[in-house]
């Protein structure tokens, strides 16, 4: 082997452990095609709540105690895997910090769940973890939170995965 083949192999592999490591944190934060189109900022005041952003799905829980307001990475739902945050208030309109917050997603009229993980980053935001939709089916998610001793759920309905394969038909 030559010096300069030996000088220019590890940096060569270097460089591509770099790149994979850099695709795969892009892909990660949702970057990788470029294809994301982030929500537009739009605070407007509903039931007494806000919601933050134009696009995202948004309910007060069914006891009234809090809103969850859903934010997706494509905005619109596309098989596979999803990034999902969500941002919740308790009623008086605060960040709901160190909830308890679960969730669980059902496909409509099949046998398919997932239950991903809640991770808590910031001032009322949760990130759910691990949202691999398929099929074309309408999924609901429900979101439980528990916070100061009460406790209340948000019911969503979401449209089936664009892209997912019809197999009925």
């Amino acid at each position: 082997m030559r010096r300069s083949e030996a000088m220019s192999a590890p940096f060569s592999c270097s460089w591509l452990h770099s790149a994979a490591l850099l695709l795969l944190i892009l892909a990660e934060a949702g970057c990788g095609g470029f294809h994301v189109v982030p929500l537009k900022r739009h605070d407007v005041k509903v039931g007494g709540f806000t919601k933050h952003y134009e696009g995202s799905y948004f309910e007060v829980a069914e006891g009234g105690a809090f809103s969850v307001e859903l934010l997706t990475r494509p905005a619109r739902l596309k098989a596979g895997y999803q990034r999902v945050d969500i941002v919740v208030h308790d009623r008086r309109d605060r960040d709901v910090e160190q909830g308890q917050v679960s969730a669980v997603a059902r496909a409509l009229g099949t046998e398919a769940q997932i239950v991903p993980r809640v991770l808590e980053q910031h001032s009322g935001i949760y990130t759910l973890e691990g949202v691999a939709l398929s099929g074309p089916s309408d999924w609901v998610l429900t979101i439980t939170i528990r916070k100061d001793g009460v406790e209340d759920r948000v019911v969503f309905r979401l449209p089936g995965a664009e892209g997912a394969a019809n197999k009925g038909t």
